[in-house]
């Protein structure tokens, strides 16, 4: 069962419950006994599914019946680049177990030789999330994390996807401190547009 159907489901229960309350406090003069149990019962509905609601929205996460779990931790390792012209290279251990294959969690940082810019950032999410305000939330978040890294003295989003780093952080810093915000971003947005990835019926 979708969970966003179930609290539309409980939503629409509690417009018809407060319907039956406003027409019971309208006709309370001319039927005072059927009128006012009319309140009590549909107004302790209301209640019963508002907290239903409420506990509902609280407890939703990314474990349903269909296995979509959310990543717990966060494991880093270094690679063998595959390309000459990078010199270090580090990633985010794959969680594509958690993300339907679409590598929403996966961070990646390369370091080049480039005397100004010396490394660059880039991040699974970017590529799938481009509305608005969702998108600019995200970069944000990401800019802010490779910022506060030890060893960075400035960073700029130069693609969708993709951070170029001036300074002499460590890649393992980078990876961990982007995959932290990533991780919090899905957390606090996942009542939003994540439901288009996770809860499709």
């Amino acid at each position: 069962m979708n969970p966003q159907t179930d609290n539309f489901k409980i939503i629409g229960a509690i417009i018809v419950c407060s319907i039956l309350v406003f027409i019971g406090i309208l006709f309370r003069e001319q039927h005072k006994v059927m009128s006012y149990l009319n309140i009590g019962f549909f107004g302790i509905g209301i209640i019963a599914l508002t907290i239903q609601l409420l506990t509902n929205l609280r407890s939703m996460s990314f474990s349903d019946e269909r296995g979509v779990k959310f990543p717990t931790q966060i494991e880093i390792e270094q690679v063998t680049p595959s390309d000459n012209e990078i010199l270090e290279e580090w990633l985010r251990v794959s969680v594509k177990d958690f993300d339907r294959g679409l590598d929403l969690h996966g961070v990646y940082a390369s370091k080049v030789d480039d005397a100004e810019f010396p490394w660059y950032v880039s991040f699974g999410a970017g590529e799938f999330i481009r509305e608005e305000p969702f998108a600019s939330t995200l970069y944000e978040a990401v800019g802010n994390a490779i910022e506060k890294v030890e060893g960075v003295r400035k960073t700029y989003h130069e693609d969708t996807e993709k951070f170029i780093v001036a300074g002499s952080p460590s890649g393992y810093d980078l990876v961990y401190s982007v995959s932290d915000a990533i991780d919090n971003y899905m957390i606090n947005h996942k009542l939003n547009w994540l439901n288009q990835f996770f809860y499709k019926t």
